[in-house]
C-alpha cells in the first residue's frame, strides 16, 4: 500500500501542467468535430439515386402511404419526391443508407425507431412485402405529420449529425489517447531494450514522436474513416514472442499466445438476396496475416470471453487508457476502467490516466462530493497508476518526472519480460 501510494504522488500534475493537457485535448476534440462538419449532409435520395422507381403508379403509392396529390405537388415545384417520401420499392430493395436517412427524418430516438420500424432498424434484414410496407406507411404518416406542425423533416438531419459528431468527437478524443499510450510503450521498450520490437502494426513512431495530440489528432483526420483506423497503432511484436496489443476493453494487453495465431483474416459469409440477378462477387485472395495482425485478430476474438481468453492467452498486464478531462467525473471514469478485476483476468492491471491533480489523488475534489482519493486501494483496484501526460512526453513530461517515468520501465520490463 505504501509502494502504492508512493507511485501515486508521482503521478500528480501542477496546475500548469493539467491546464495544458485540458487544453491539448480541447483542440483534439475541436479537429474532430471540425472534420466531421466539413462532410456533406445526406439527402434521403441520395443513396438510392440508381434505383428507378414509379412515382406514376397510384396501387404503388397507396401501398406506400403517399398521396398522388402530394407527389403532384412536388413534381411541380420540381422537388424529386425520393427527397420527401419513402417509395415502397425503395424499402424492398433494402436501401439502407436511404432508410437510415428517413429514419433520422423522423426525430425520433434509436430506441423508439427500433421499436416502431423494428424491420427497418434490423441489421439482418428479413420481413416480408406486408410488414415493409406497413412500417413505410407508418414512416410516410409520421413525415406527413411533421410537415403539417410547420416543421421541415429535414430539419432532423443536422440534428442526429449533431447528435452523431458528439459521441464521435468523444471516440477520436480516446484514439488519440490511446496513440499517446502506445508512443509511451515503444519509447520505453526502444530505451530498456533497443531492438525488441520487431513489428508495428500501424503508424511508424518517427512520425509521431514528440507530437502533440494537436498534431497527432491532425495527422489522424488527414484522410478518411479507413485512412485513420490503418494510421492508429495497434499490436507491437517483440523478439521474444510477447506481444502489446492496443484494443479496447481493456485499452491494453500484453500477453503471450497459448495457440497458433490466425494466418488469414476471418471473411464474412455473403448475405443471401431474393430474387438478385446480380451475379455473386468472386471474392479476392485473401493477404496473410502478419505476426501482429495475426496477434490483434486472436486477441479480439477472445477478448469478451473470459474462458476462452484464459485458454488461448497467457496474460501479464491490463490496461485502460483515460482521456477524460472532467475532474467532476473522474471517479466515475475509473469506475467504468475497473470493470474487470484482476482475479478475472489474472494478471497485473494498470491505469493510464490523463488528469492527475493532486486534489484527485490526495482528496479535496474527492472529499467535497463524497468520494474517497485515490488513495483508496479498494476505489482503484489497479496495481498500477500512471499519468498518460507525463509518459506520453511530447512536452518534456518524462524529463520534468523521471521518477515517474523510471516506475513505468520498470513495469513494462517486467511485463514484457525484457
Amino acid at each position: 500500500m505504501q509502494d502504492f501510494a508512493q507511485q501515486l504522488a508521482r503521478c500528480a500534475q501542477s496546475k500548469e501542467e493539467s491546464v495544458a493537457f485540458m487544453e491539448a485535448f480541447a483542440r483534439v476534440r475541436l479537429a474532430g468535430i471540425t472534420k466531421a462538419l466539413s462532410a456533406p449532409l445526406a439527402h434521403a435520395a441520395a443513396a438510392g439515386e440508381d434505383l428507378e422507381v414509379d412515382w406514376n403508379d397510384s396501387v404503388l403509392l397507396v401501398e406506400s402511404g403517399v398521396d398522388p396529390v402530394d407527389v403532384a405537388k412536388a413534381v411541380a415545384a420540381k422537388t424529386d419526391p425520393g427527397r420527401l417520401f419513402l417509395h415502397i420499392e425503395v424499402a424492398l430493395a433494402r436501401s439502407k443508407a436511404t432508410i437510415a436517412t428517413f429514419l433520422d427524418m423522423t426525430g425520433l430516438s434509436d430506441k423508439q425507431k427500433r421499436d416502431l420500424y423494428p424491420w427497418f432498424s434490423s441489421q439482418i434484414g428479413g420481413g416480408s412485402r406486408a410488414e415493409l410496407a406497413d412500417e413505410v406507411k407508418r414512416l410516410n404518416l409520421h413525415l406527413a405529420w411533421i410537415r403539417r406542425t410547420g416543421v421541415q423533416p429535414e430539419t432532423f438531419l443536422a440534428y442526429h449529425r449533431h447528435l452523431g459528431i458528439h459521441g464521435s468527437s468523444q471516440n477520436f478524443s480516446g484514439a488519440v489517447g490511446a496513440m499517446g499510450a502506445a508512443i509511451a510503450f515503444i519509447d520505453a521498450i526502444d530505451e530498456i531494450s533497443p531492438g525488441s520490437i520487431i513489428e508495428i502494426v500501424g503508424t511508424s513512431p518517427s512520425i509521431l514522436r514528440n507530437k502533440s495530440p494537436e498534431a497527432i489528432a491532425e495527422y489522424l483526420v488527414s484522410g478518411t474513416k479507413t485512412d485513420i483506423k490503418a494510421k492508429q497503432i495497434k499490436a507491437l511484436v517483440l523478439n521474444n514472442e510477447r506481444f502489446v496489443v492496443f484494443s479496447s476493453d481493456p485499452d491494453v494487453s500484453i500477453f503471450y499466445p497459448l495457440v497458433q495465431l490466425p494466418q488469414f483474416p476471418k471473411v464474412a459469409a455473403p448475405k443471401a438476396t431474393k430474387n438478385s440477378s446480380k451475379k455473386p462477387k468472386v471474392p479476392k485472395p485473401l493477404k496473410p496475416l502478419t505476426r501482429g495482425e495475426g496477434a490483434l485478430a486472436l486477441y479480439n476474438q477472445v477478448r469478451q470471453h473470459p474462458v476462452q481468453r484464459s485458454q488461448q492467452l497467457k496474460e501479464f498486464a491490463v490496461g485502460e487508457v483515460k482521456t477524460a478531462t472532467d475532474p467532476s467525473n473522474l471517479h466515475e471514469r475509473l469506475a467504468l476502467g475497473s470493470r474487470e478485476t484482476k482475479v478475472e483476468v489474472n494478471a497485473d492491471r494498470f491505469l493510464f490516466m490523463a488528469l492527475l491533480t493532486k486534489d484527485i489523488l490526495e482528496g479535496g475534489t474527492g472529499r467535497k462530493s463524497g468520494r474517497a482519493p485515490l488513495q483508496n486501494r479498494d476505489t482503484v483496484r489497479f496495481t498500477d497508476v500512471f499519468n498518460l501526460h507525463h509518459a506520453w512526453g511530447w512536452d518534456g513530461g518524462r524529463i520534468r518526472h523521471p521518477e515517474h517515468w523510471e516506475t513505468f520501465k520498470q513495469r513494462v520490463r517486467l511485463w514484457c519480460g525484457l
